[in-house]
């Protein structure tokens, strides 16, 4: 079995990259100032349940996926996630939607690399 090339290396660690620089940005973006505004209105049902590093991860998710994915049923971590994407300024929500494009995208180049290489 080869070994990957370079270059493909390199676009895995790209978006392993972009992806953890979104979550950064989420942690001092995203979560004070959505916590701030839920609790203002008294929707504050996800800091109550999820504790901190869990919460912006549970923020990034529901307010960078597409309303019609999260209205499938299954998904455990939808907490008032209309409510959130409304409450959400367009700066956050695009945060959130390239964090999810870029996770995807690293784990879409790692299964490609496994089913080719």
């Amino acid at each position: 079995m080869e070994n990957a090339p370079l270059w493909y290396s390199f676009v895995v660690g790209f978006f392993g990259l972009l992806a953890m620089l979104m979550w950064l940005l989420g942690v001092f973006l995203v979560t004070p100032s959505i916590d701030r505004k839920l609790r203002a209105t008294g929707e504050d049902e996800v800091s109550q349940v999820v504790k901190w590093p869990f919460r912006t991860m549970v923020y990034l998710y529901n307010i960078g996926m597409p309303m019609g994915m999260l209205n499938s049923p299954g998904i455990v971590l939808c907490f008032n996630c209309d409510r959130q994407q409304e409450v959400a300024t367009p700066l956050q929500r695009w945060i959130c939607r390239i964090y999810i494009l870029s996770v995807v995208l690293m784990m879409l180049t790692m299964l490609l690399a496994n089913l080719i290489w």
